[in-house]
């Protein structure tokens, strides 16, 4: 994506003479931002490394350019400047029209997005809750059998209990006869 401020100045002095302008940006800040901007003419010769058919040429070795450079204070300062074009100047009608970095989308494509991924977020809940409602029966059924096991024990243990009582006042009432 081209900055604003650095990317008006080739594109204009390029629609003012009827020529195409490509842009190359560096981003070598820490915050990302682009450090150097550099716009070409876009008429150049055929790439020779391509193994499908080539494109139709975009340059033509032309070295007409603009270089620029931010600085410190914020500043954008044009570093190098080629004005001289080595083909002919395209009249307006032959420009070709060259989006821009940015994806213009609709409003009516932006609430067809905005419904689906509303869809998709409804759907992404609904599927959770179900997952949430089987794992509270499954911890529910588990819970119930710790229950009963834990009933089941506490029986077992009272008849032990109740039996050892037995055995020893069987013992005692021997002894003591």
């Amino acid at each position: 994506m081209m900055d604003h401020q650095s990317g008006q100045g080739f594109n204009s002095y390029g629609s003012d003479l009827n020529v195409l302008a490509e842009t190359s940006e560096k981003h070598d800040k820490v915050d990302g931002s682009i450090s150097n901007n550099l716009e070409l003419c876009a008429v150049e010769d055929e790439r020779k490394d391509r193994v499908l058919p080539p494109p139709p040429p975009t340059r033509e070795g032309c070295q007409a350019m603009v270089r620029m450079t931010l600085q410190d204070g914020g500043k954008w300062v044009v570093t190098k400047f080629v004005k001289e074009h080595t083909h002919k100047l395209m009249s307006p009608s032959e420009v070709p029209w060259r989006r821009s970095g940015k994806h213009l989308i609709s409003e009516d494509e932006k609430d067809r997005r905005i419904r689906a991924l509303s869809l998709e977020l409804y759907n992404e809940r609904q599927k959770y809750k179900r997952r949430c409602a089987a794992y509270e029966e499954q911890i529910n059924m588990i819970l119930n059998d710790v229950e009963r096991h834990t009933e089941h024990i506490s029986k077992k243990v009272a008849d032990v209990v109740r039996n050892i009582r037995e055995i020893e006042e069987e013992k005692s009432e021997s002894n003591g006869k």
